[in-house]
């Protein structure tokens, strides 16, 4: 308990100033850099996930992607925005936005709220203009299992509208150190592997089939060699 105290004073702390920070500057990334270095690490070291980086990150010149990872815990979103050398913004829960601090950070940094498809996709296409990739668990839900479940269509529909590319991410570990409905985690490592981005389509269906093959093969391929 007082490990998870400390984790959410200190996250919320930084989370205001971030807001501050983001307001006075302008700019919805301007505490990205600083809570992303500080806050992840706090949560790793909370529920003892043991992050096991890439020892390559692949060139990913053709950012911003639409990201599209597997879904099996809260962990998911920290160790893909860790890894990855990109500015990212989620498509979230109404909920989270209703939490003191946290929701009124992710308003000001310009994360989206999961509500009406078309609202999501047009907000998703002005983010991609500015240059921020947009991240979407297209399972909708933690599944907690090792198999993808049914894909949403929203991110195959705003990456064949706005003629961006999708990026497949797989991540490791994460439903066994924090499991979907537990607030007890399971220390153990996790990871991720970076798929190569998908060529640029005009069919949300054919994005999606192609997307559901990439993920699948990272994830048949298991978690990877630095996790062992």
């Amino acid at each position: 308990m007082l490990r998870w105290s400390r984790l959410v004073v200190g996250s919320g702390w930084r989370m205001a100033a971030g807001n501050v920070l983001c307001r006075v500057k302008d700019d919805p990334a301007a505490a990205d850099p600083w809570l992303v270095s500080t806050i992840v690490p706090a949560i790793f070291r909370t529920t003892g996930a043991d992050y096991r980086p890439p020892p390559v990150i692949p060139d990913l010149p053709d950012a911003p992607y639409v990201i599209c990872a597997n879904h099996q815990s809260h962990l998911d979103v920290p160790v893909f925005t860790y890894a990855l050398p990109l500015t990212i913004r989620m498509v979230a829960k109404p909920s989270l936005f209703k939490v003191p601090i946290l929701g009124g950070y992710m308003r000001t940094a310009g994360h989206l709220i999961a509500r009406r498809k078309a609202e999501v996709i047009q907000a998703s296409r002005e983010l991609l203009d500015r240059g921020y990739s947009v991240g979407f668990f297209p399972e909708g839900t933690r599944t907690g299992a090792d198999e993808l479940g049914p894909f949403k269509a929203g991110a195959f529909l705003l990456a064949a509208e706005a003629q961006r590319p999708v990026l497949p991410v797989a991540v490791f570990g994460t439903g066994a150190v924090l499991p979907s409905g537990s607030n007890t985690p399971q220390p153990g490592p996790v990871g991720l592997r970076i798929g190569a981005p998908l060529p640029i389509g005009d069919d949300p269906e054919a994005l999606s089939a192609a997307t559901r093959e990439a993920l699948s093969a990272l994830l048949d391929q298991g978690p990877p060699p630095e996790m062992s």
